[in-house]
């Protein structure tokens, strides 16, 4: 049975960017939409750094979606990425775009239901 939980990040009332955790029977998956704009393509292989609450940045690799979509990126270690944002009450990360630079994307994440 799958599973999916989807987190929408606010800027500006622009809700424009989604974090989703995916659960099948092939196991779990988090990844990073948006819905405006493209991540820097400069990213395969790379990274992006994650902050929960006031905590130091967490580095976390990316892997592009397999399909060549631009507006998707996947998190490695997802277990551990999984941990933290049920220990968290916010969530920051920044993560490069094509032709804007490094952004910072938030997301409240307390109360979340884990099932």
């Amino acid at each position: 049975r799958d599973f999916y939980g989807c987190l929408v990040g606010s800027e500006m009332c622009i809700r424009d960017r989604t974090l989703t955790l995916r659960k099948r029977e092939s196991g779990t998956t988090v990844y990073l939409e948006v819905s405006k704009g493209h991540f820097n393509r400069s990213f395969q292989n790379g990274t992006a750094k994650v902050r929960f609450d006031r905590q130091s940045p967490v580095t976390y690799a990316l892997v592009a979606a397999e399909n060549g979509r631009a507006n998707i990126v996947f998190f490695d270690d997802t277990q551990k990425l999984i941990r933290q944002i049920k220990a968290a009450r916010t969530m920051t990360i920044d993560v490069g775009f094509a032709g804007q630079g490094t952004q910072q994307i938030r997301f409240s994440i307390a109360g979340l239901r884990w099932n």
